[in-house]
């Protein structure tokens, strides 16, 4: 009997200032699984003073983004140690990063839903409100009502995975 394991969102995190000097907070949402690559809004403490609650983001709030490390210890075979299928359940935390202009990151291009057939070079990604992942626009389109832009800076073939690479243009409370 073959294992058919789901695909859960990727992330690297590239370049993000959080990773050096800025800001990594534990999170929980408790109706929904956290997947690598989502785009959250962090909430209010919640349970003790280190963990904080996330919700889907409306198309202008800003985000978090939700990326956590693999545990070798809960994943017993080297399928499930791959980094596609890490997902926090349900009321699992998860860890955030908080992301600024100019950050750089990927995310696997499944998570992108995209204008076309598939992400291209040079358009934008944004909020997918449904989701929690994202949605491509036009690299001309108009931003203004969005709190979280990036630009797709390349694609890349990475083995079994293409990946877009996002620098963050914008990430702000939109009113």
């Amino acid at each position: 009997m073959a294992i058919v394991l789901t695909k859960y969102g990727y992330a690297e995190s590239s370049d993000l200032r959080a990773t050096l000097a800025g800001h990594i907070h534990s999170v929980v949402n408790e109706t929904l699984p956290l997947e690598n690559g989502m785009l959250m809004k962090l909430g209010k403490m919640v349970k003790s003073q280190e963990l904080y609650d996330v919700q889907l983001p409306a198309e202008g709030d800003k985000i978090v983004l939700i990326l956590s490390a693999l545990y070798p210890y809960e994943a017993y075979t080297k399928l499930m140690q791959h980094e596609m299928y890490l997902r926090k359940e349900a009321g699992e935390a998860a860890r955030a990063y908080e992301i600024e202009p100019m950050d750089r990151y990927a995310v696997a291009d499944y998570c992108i839903t995209p204008i076309g057939e598939k992400p291209a070079k040079d358009n934008l990604v944004v909020v997918d409100p449904a989701t929690g992942f994202y949605k491509e626009i036009a690299a001309d389109a108009e931003t203004d009502s969005y709190g979280f832009v990036a630009e797709i800076e390349e694609i890349v073939y990475k083995s079994n995975l293409t990946l877009a690479h996002l620098r963050v243009l914008k990430n702000e409370q939109v009113a």
